[in-house]
């Protein structure tokens, strides 16, 4: 069965990199924790995650930078470009692979090191919003500093379309009388 599925990714990973995607290539700098650099041939492409906003300064914005090299730093992704700039910059989802297909847009966004951005219109902003919802209520990434109403913690592991959930789950004992 595991090697169906895995047949089946590598298949639909193939046919999507060949046919979906406007940019791939190796991440070869990350500059922050939404804006990598992709080399594409001999041409160095500044990738902006579409749909997301990333702290720009301090200590959590050098969490998410280090979140994405950990993520795709030296490895092969595509980029599916939602907006181009010039021809060495755009704005896009990042696809790569570990344990199947992944989004790095989403991947930050249910990791709590970005915000869904004020002006994303695309059909699938709806879902980023519902991933920066998941890591707000697990106060994972930028929500975690807002820890002070919980008596108990435990940790979880969810799913949501494939995508593993790193979370907390807040306990409250119960109203006393």
């Amino acid at each position: 069965m595991n090697k169906i599925k895995l047949t089946l990714l590598t298949l639909l990973f193939t046919s999507f990199t060949a046919f979906g995607n406007d940019y791939f290539g190796k991440c070869v700098a990350v500059a922050s924790g939404d804006t990598l650099y992709i080399k594409d041939d001999e041409l160095l492409i500044k990738v902006v995650l579409y749909g997301i906003n990333a702290p720009k300064n301090g200590n959590i914005a050098d969490k998410a930078k280090e979140f994405i090299r950990d993520t795709v730093f030296g490895k092969e992704i595509s980029v599916d470009a939602v907006k181009k700039g010039n021809a060495k910059e755009v704005r896009g989802v990042v696809i790569f692979t570990r344990s199947g297909i992944k989004n790095l847009n989403e991947e930050v966004l249910l990791n709590g090191w970005a915000k869904v951005a004020d002006d994303c219109k695309a059909d699938f902003c709806d879902d980023f919003r519902d991933y920066q919802k998941a890591a707000k209520l697990s106060k994972v990434g930028i929500w975690a500093a807002d820890k002070k109403n919980k008596s108990k913690t435990q940790s979880g592991v969810g799913s949501r379309g494939g995508i593993s959930i790193k979370r907390e789950i807040s306990i409250k004992p119960p109203a006393q009388k």
